[in-house]
This record gives structure tokens, sequence and C-alpha cells, in this order.
């Protein structure tokens, strides 16, 4: 593999090899290097995402823990480790699962495809959180996931207000973000199904056929009234032509439980919600 020294204003290619180390928080033996033109030293770990971290072994088991459910506090619990440490972790194994999933996806085209949105919240009900997923049809593959927060409605929209001031709406930037990080992952002529929103169509066009000049056709289909408790996104009645995307949600519904109908685990921010859909994302590809 070939390095680069890490010094911005250096840059150099004229790396040789000085020595080894064996890391504590791992046990591994790590290559140092040293750089001909400036002196630097630097190892094979610097400038990871890992970088400067302790408890390395705790990140895979983590990384399934938090995939398969786990809470941040009982993951603090069940490693016997600090609230702390979970806590600068997950946005850790968010980054590094989202780099894994563009290595994942990288190369490979998918023809049929749907998007759809689930409603979450922050903190509390009256600051819902639209996430937005874009799945293959074939139901193996998360391309993109992305969560924005949209204002209230309904009954609780004038309690929001009153409590927390107007909330912007960034449904319409979340759809956009979707739309582009999938368009890569897309053939020309590609099939797009979503439900009735009024917002999907317009913006498909802005971004698939204006910004990105690729075909598609796009089918829309009538909402359905969900099944009963249990069931999370998955539709009554006969076959429903978004099985795929509504089974992926009930599965974010199963597999996170912060996204679940009825649970005191709740998003306290975000950024955090996108990291867990970015872990839970590459445990499903995989």
């Amino acid at each position: 593999m070939k390095r680069n020294c890490p010094r911005n204003e250096c840059a150099s290619t004229q790396i040789v090899k000085n020595g080894s180390y064996r890391r504590s928080s791992d046990s591994r033996n790590i290559q140092r290097f040293l750089c001909r033109e400036c002196g630097k030293n630097f190892s094979a770990s610097t400038s990871t995402l890992e970088y400067y971290q302790k408890k390395r072994r705790l990140n895979f088991p983590l990384f399934k823990y938090l995939a398969e459910g786990g809470t941040q506090r009982g993951a603090a619990r069940f490693f016997n480790v600090s609230r702390k440490t979970i806590e600068n972790r997950v946005p850790f194994l968010g980054k590094w699962a989202k780099q894994m999933n563009q290595e994942f996806l990288k190369g490979r085209k998918f023809k049929e495809i749907q998007f759809d949105e689930l409603i979450t919240f922050e903190h509390t009900k009256c600051k819902p959180i639209a996430v937005g997923a874009i799945v293959s049809s074939d139901l193996t593959t998360i391309l993109a996931t992305e969560a924005r927060q949209i204002p209230a409605n309904g009954s609780l929209a004038e309690v929001s207000i009153k409590k927390y001031g107007q909330r912007q709406s960034e449904k319409v930037d979340g759809i956009v973000s979707v739309f582009s990080r999938a368009a890569k992952y897309l053939v020309n002529n590609f099939e797009l199904s979503t439900d009735l929103d009024w917002a999907y169509r317009p913006l498909a066009i802005q971004v698939f056929h204006r910004k990105m000049k690729m075909k598609y056709t796009h089918h829309e289909y009538k909402s359905r009234k969900a099944r009963g408790q249990g069931f999370g996104e998955l539709k009554g009645g006969n076959a429903d032509p978004l099985f795929a995307i509504n089974h992926t949600f009930a599965k974010f519904r199963a597999f996170q439980s912060r996204l679940a109908r009825r649970t005191w685990n709740t998003t306290k921010k975000i950024e955090n919600l996108r990291h867990q859909l970015e872990i839970y994302t590459y445990y499903h590809n995989q």
C-alpha cells in the first residue's frame, strides 16, 4: 500500500518502515513509518477513524449489539464500561459503517428500487423526524438513509409551537439527499416505486432527471392502512406493491429500539439517529 506523509504541508511519498510497536488496546503489532522528506514519524493507525481510541476490542461486539436493538445505557451495563464510552463510540461506528457501506455498494447497480419515509421523534412527539430510505425491490440492500426534522402536525402542532417555537421542515432536503446518494448505484432507465406523497414526484424529477440526466419510470401507489399492533410498517390486505420498503421499515422498528412504536428509548440527538441508521444499514446489507 502506497503511503503519503500525513503532514499536509509535506505529503511526500518518500516513506520507509521504521520499526513497530505492540498496541495495548487490541494486542496488535502496528508498523511505524518515517518520512524521509520532513522526518515525521507516524504509524499505520495514524489518520484512521480509531486513532487515539482506547478499548478497540469493544468496537465489533458493540456494533453487533447496537445493530440488534441494544440501547446505549444497556451497552454500558453489558460491556461494563461507562456510558460516556458508549456515547463516544456511536459516532465512530456510524462513520465506520458509512465507509463500509460505500465500499460494499461500490460498482453495484440496481434497476428496481423503492422509497418512503417513516416518522419518529426527537426527545418528544412534539419534535417529529422523517426517516427516508431507498431499498432494492428484492429486499437485499439498503442504498441510502437520511433523518431530517419536520414540524409537528395534527393535534400536536399547536402544542409544539407553544413549547418549542416554530420548527423548520427539512423534509425536502432529506429526500434530495437520499436520492442524490442513491443515484450512483442505479442503472439508467431504472424503476422507482413510492406512495402518493406530494414531494416525491417533483423531487425525483429534480434529482434524477434534471440533475443526474437519468431516465426512469416512476410507479406511484396509494398508501394503505397498517396492520394491527405488532406488525410495524407492514400493510394489511393482499400483495403490497411497496412490500420491500415497508418490510425494511418494520425491521428498522424491530432492530432499533429508539424507532419502536412503543418505547421509552428515544432519540436525544438527531445526529446519533443518523449514526444508528448507518450501523443498521451495514449490518442489514451484510
